[in-house]
């Protein structure tokens, strides 16, 4: 959905549903000969962006996105009652899933025109609200091994003769 400029807005909304499924490989590359959720199986996926134009020269944009975990092969550890060794087994491929991935970046801009210079004064943050997106799962844990980077905040000044 669009919503051209007008009234000083502009945004967008999309959503996309989606599944891929294929014949499955497992974590040592062996096929499955079952099909299964491949590796970049995202179900369920949200993109709001937005263009306002404020008063005193403010320029604002955002982008919001959303979408659901990525599929992983959980693993286990069994001992192995003969050899009294752990041995790693693996639950089906991509049964488990990740969690949700969300992030929000806005944008701030103000003008200042003198004469025949301008001014431009811009504030970014990226991941405003600081959600912890999972960059990496330990599979025999089940929990997030590693996050991406936490909110950041970025300044800038351009002037323009």
């Amino acid at each position: 959905i669009k919503k051209s400029f007008s009234k000083n807005f502009e945004g967008r909304v999309s959503y996309t549903y989606q599944e891929a499924k294929g014949i499955g490989v497992d974590n040592y590359g062996k096929l499955t000969g079952k099909e299964t959720w491949l590796d970049w199986d995202i179900r369920h996926a949200l993109a709001v962006s937005f263009n306002a134009e404020l008063p005193y020269s403010i320029f604002l944009n955002g982008v919001y996105s959303y979408r659901s975990g990525y599929p992983y092969t959980s693993e286990y550890l069994v001992r192995d009652e003969e050899t009294d060794q752990l041995e790693r087994k693996q639950d089906k491929v991509n049964e488990s899933r990740e969690p949700y991935y969300s992030n929000f970046d806005v944008t701030v801009m103000k003008e200042f025109k003198v004469r025949d210079y301008t001014l431009t004064m811009l504030v970014q943050a990226y991941n405003l609200f600081d959600h912890s997106n999972v960059s990496h799962m330990d599979v025999l844990k089940q929990e997030p091994d590693g996050y991406s980077a936490g909110r950041r905040l970025q300044f800038g000044i351009k002037f323009e003769f």
